[in-house]
């Protein structure tokens, strides 16, 4: 298979599912790590073909410009390309009508992890419209772990009426250094579907679908 054809079977993937693969699905993502070690092994061709492969060729049409560079940064970062992921939502600081690669670029801090620069850039992007999904999609994770302090982080992030994206760094913060693997799990899932839903809607900005 072509890189082409596996980025375009890939975000294809991405735009139909909210699980993580399962194990041997090449075309899905695997559940991410809240601070990544490494790029996501076998994805090495990923920032160069990204970097060298105009972008008609791998969307039905792209019809914002920094969208697109957003969608770029995106993809980088959901396969752990941190330093790559950082250039792309750099380049757009400011940009676009929901500054999504703001949104990626906070993101990417949180995971370095930049706890109080990943803060700064979630203020900066204000309450984009991903955010009240996220929070239903949370509380139902939360509700679900076994972790005894799920509860408080449900009080934190105030889920699911609205959602606390600070508190959610903090969330992060505290998994670093906590022997809670319930805890972990349910940041990992959460951290999932935002990344999730954050995709689809820079996809749908990138596209104008």
């Amino acid at each position: 298979m072509s890189h082409l054809d596996q980025v375009e079977r890939h975000i294809a993937w991405l735009l139909a599912h909210d699980e993580p693969a399962e194990p041997g699905n090449a075309a899905g993502l695997p559940l991410l790590d809240l601070v990544p070690s490494r790029p996501h092994a076998g994805w090495d061709w990923l920032p160069a073909f990204l970097k060298g492969t105009p972008p008609t060729d791998w969307l039905p049409r792209a019809v914002s410009a920094v969208d697109v560079t957003a969608l770029r940064a995106g993809l980088l970062l959901m396969h752990d390309f941190l330093d790559e992921s950082h250039q792309q939502s750099q380049s757009i600081e400011g940009e676009g009508e929901h500054q999504w690669g703001d949104y990626w670029h906070a993101i990417l801090h949180r995971r370095e992890p930049d706890y109080g620069n990943a803060k700064y850039w979630f203020h900066q992007i204000g309450r984009p419209p991903t955010f009240p999904e996220l929070a239903r999609q949370a509380d139902v994770l939360l509700q679900s772990s076994p972790s005894p302090h799920a509860p408080r982080w449900r009080s934190n992030l105030a889920t699911p009426s609205a959602w606390n994206p600070f508190a959610f760094v903090d969330l992060c913060e505290s998994c670093a250094s906590s022997p809670d693997p319930g805890l972990k799990l349910a940041a990992r899932q959460i951290q999932f579907a935002e990344m999730l839903l954050l995709f689809r809607q820079t996809y749908r900005q990138a596209t104008g679908t």
